[in-house]
């Protein structure tokens, strides 16, 4: 975990999909110049409802508040088709056996957790 700096906060069930790896694609509404560097994804504590395949039990169930992996930020795009949107793509995600207690208080997108 050597040169890691940066977490990225995202909430379940997409931190559980960026992980099983059917979710390659975060959608922000601000482009990020953090391009082909690996950083933390922690897992906020809040989720989202309403994801095919992600009942409340499951939801419940998932990892939250917690850094869980590393990801790396291939690039980022404006969406073609929505304005002020764009993509980042998501790569080499690894989850880690251990979870994390990040030491600062994480923020809504970028923080430093140690």
């Amino acid at each position: 975990m050597k040169n890691i700096t940066r977490a990225l906060s995202i909430r379940q069930p997409f931190v559980d999909q960026i992980f099983n790896k059917t979710k390659v694609i975060e959608y922000r509404t601000i482009p990020t110049k953090i391009i082909n560097e690996t950083v933390y994804i922690y897992a906020a504590k809040k989720y989202i409802t309403g994801i095919k395949g992600y009942p409340i039990q499951k939801l419940n169930s998932l990892p939250r508040g917690v850094i869980v992996g590393t990801v790396k930020i291939s690039k980022c795009v404006p969406s073609k088709t929505e304005k002020g949107v764009y993509l980042w793509y998501l790569s080499e995600s690894k989850k880690f056996s251990k979870y994390l207690k990040p030491k600062r208080k994480p923020q809504p997108v970028w923080f430093r957790p140690f």
